[in-house]
């Protein structure tokens, strides 16, 4: 992660918010467990960063359990978990430090300014009412291609619709309206819709995905484990 390129400093990124995601959902004891890649590179994520509190509080997280460095997920949920009561404690109060001390807000400024700079969004529409009306038929496009195989038009139209709704989502106006589609009578147009408003109607779109869930949808039940693992996000 050292090497200073394009790729290496997307990587830089994809660590940094993956590790925070998962220390805000459920501190350090989730995040030591849960993060898909090694802590020496959440450590490195960060030093690019010129984070160094972040740094050293992930130290003494794994100076707790040297082996926890580089052991790969899902083993090192294992030692994480088969850490001594007074040991996850003190895993628990690190990352009460971090939580404390960084914020959303915190980690992409420092993002945009070391390590990826954000994409201009692609031309849209101006109105809210027209870009509505485009992120609809687009979810429409998609979930009828759902059976047809087209691949490289379903990915197009999954693309464009997610690019609208960053611009739908800076507004009450674009959220409502997403939000109101959310009763669409297509299951497969309903679900994205709510995983789009996690963002900003986490506790509704989380019951409802659930319901979608119970009912037997796969899509609905790989989002919720990617929502409350910290995984899913929004920013591509």
């Amino acid at each position: 992660m050292q090497k200073d390129d394009a790729e290496s400093r997307r990587r830089v990124a994809e660590v940094a918010e993956t590790f925070h995601g998962l220390t805000m959902n459920g501190g350090f004891l989730h995040a030591f467990g849960a993060e898909p890649g090694s802590l020496a590179d959440a450590v490195d994520a960060f030093k690019v960063l010129q984070m160094a509190e972040v740094v050293r509080l992930i130290r003494d997280g794994i100076a707790l359990d040297p082996r926890i460095e580089h052991v790969p997920y899902p083993e090192r949920r294992e030692l994480v978990d088969a850490l001594p009561e007074d040991k996850a404690e003190e895993l628990e109060g690190l990352g009460n430090r971090y939580t404390e001390a960084v914020s959303d807000d915190l980690i992409q400024a420092r993002i945009e300014r070391y390590a990826l700079p954000r994409p201009r969004l692609a031309r849209l529409p101006r109105s809210v009412p027209e870009m509505l009306a485009e992120y609809q038929s687009a979810r429409e496009g998609h979930a009828a291609l759902k059976w047809k195989g087209s691949v490289s038009e379903s990915n197009r139209l999954v693309k464009r619709a997610h690019e609208l709704m960053k611009h739908l989502l800076t507004s009450p106006e674009g959220r409502a309206g997403i939000w109101a589609l959310r009763d669409h009578p297509d299951r497969e147009v309903r679900q994205w819709v709510l995983v789009d408003a996690l963002q900003w109607e986490p506790e509704e779109a989380t019951h409802e995905l659930e319901a979608l869930e119970r009912a037997g949808s796969l899509n609905a039940k790989i989002a919720l484990s990617e929502w409350r693992s910290g995984r899913l996000r929004f920013d591509w």
